[in-house]
């Protein structure tokens, strides 16, 4: 909700500071367009929170249980405030875990660790001894 001046609550609320020259139709758009931005407003809220819950389950799923969300399952029920700290906490727990443990079963090893082709096949390792 803006506070500018041509925000519907704030045209209705001038409207009612002069009841003497109500215009109850203005009134009614008014109020309309406001109900209709609240309605709004709250589906873009309910799309966040969803997606909050998506990240701070993940994060649970990866790293573990954290004071706020011991349980998976329970992030579905947080929302608001609650969510929020359940997330931070999450991504604060995520972050430990996985930087004290890096993935590095997954890269590969430097190249000067790396043994030439031409070493192995003189060695012997690098043939196969089925073909």
């Amino acid at each position: 909700m803006q506070n500018t001046p041509q925000h519907p609550l704030l045209k209705a609320q001038a409207l009612l500071a002069d009841p003497e020259n109500l215009d109850l139709d203005e009134l009614t758009s008014q109020l309309a367009i406001a109900a209709i931005e609240a309605d709004a407003q709250s589906a873009l809220i309910s799309l966040y929170e969803d997606e909050l819950r998506r990240e701070l389950r993940a994060k649970v799923d990866l790293a573990g249980a954290i004071p706020a969300c011991p349980d998976p399952q329970h992030a579905f029920t947080l929302s608001g405030e609650q969510l929020l700290s359940a997330r931070r906490q999450a991504s604060l727990h995520f972050n430990r875990v996985f930087q004290l443990a890096p993935i590095s079963r997954s890269t590969a090893p430097a190249e000067k660790s790396r043994v030439p082709q031409d070493q192995l096949l003189r060695s012997g390792l690098g043939t196969n001894p089925a073909s």
